[in-house]
């Protein structure tokens, strides 16, 4: 799993307590159209009220969420044109 990912132009460090396997295996459930804002309020959603889950560690799992998510909608336009 990668250590860090660039989104926006921005490096982005990836703490190793975040569960990037079940992070991918949500976003690639999630429809391909939907906003990055959406997505970062999903993981929020089910990051709150886990005491394990730090600002810090909600922000990263928000990041890496929208970076496959963006991923995923890259494939989808190459496969479907």
């Amino acid at each position: 799993m990668p250590k860090s990912i660039t989104l926006d132009g921005r490096r982005v460090r990836l703490p190793d307590a975040l569960p990037q396997g079940q992070i991918k295996w949500l976003i690639a459930r999630l429809h391909v159209s939907l906003e990055d804002a959406e997505v970062r309020a999903e993981i929020a959603q089910r990051a709150a009220g886990n005491p394990d889950w730090t600002p810090a560690l909600i922000k990263a799992a928000q990041d890496f969420a929208v970076y496959c998510h963006r991923k995923n909608q890259t494939l989808y336009t190459k496969v479907m044109s």
